[in-house]
């Protein structure tokens, strides 16, 4: 199964990418073997109750954090911060990543992406902190900080083929982490 818990936002980018999820319930209590997907701010689940969700058997995927979410709770030295980022490189071998290539992370130009800083050791990322799973216990906290909503397409036109690639990475990502993702050609 795979739960939501996050904005609307969130919600239309997922129902658009025909990812099947249900709300969180609202008890908070989540089901082993599952994934939660979190984007933006929530207060649907508590901080403990995350930890030990993952620490059992547990996947949290996280989608567009901003620069000033607290991390602390899942690594002391853990931390978001906003930097201006050509593509980055360095696709580690982990299943998390299974599928993407240097493609689905390359654009044109600079952009604003915040980066996962102070990770700690033993964790599977691409160079610059954009893509990460960090395992803790049976389970792991999974971050993708690329929402190919965030291409500026209507100014930038080149940024199309960005964009689209960012869709199919984020259907790869989610699908390795074990949601059903329904096939679709962007």
């Amino acid at each position: 199964k795979t739960y939501y818990a996050g904005d609307d936002k969130g919600r239309t980018l997922f129902k658009k990418m025909r990812v099947s999820f249900k709300d969180v319930p609202r008890t908070g209590k989540l089901s082993s073997k599952s994934l939660l997907i979190l984007n933006g701010k929530q207060n649907a689940v508590s901080r403990s109750d995350l930890t030990a969700y993952v620490k059992k058997v547990g996947r949290i995927f996280f989608l567009g954090l901003s620069a000033d979410q607290d991390l602390t709770w899942i690594y002391p030295k853990l931390s978001a911060m906003k930097v201006k980022l050509s593509p980055t490189s360095g696709i580690p071998g982990d299943w998390f990543f299974n599928g993407l290539t240097l493609s689905d992370l390359h654009w044109r130009g600079f952009l604003d992406r915040v980066c996962l800083t102070g990770r700690p050791k033993g964790v599977f990322s691409d160079k610059k902190g954009l893509i990460v799973r960090i395992p803790y216990g049976k389970g792991a906290y999974l971050f993708c900080q690329i929402d190919p909503e965030s291409f500026p397409v209507k100014k930038k036109t080149y940024f199309r083929q960005s964009r689209k690639n960012s869709f199919a990475m984020l259907s790869r990502l989610l699908a390795n982490a074990g949601a059903r993702v329904k096939t679709r050609v962007w």
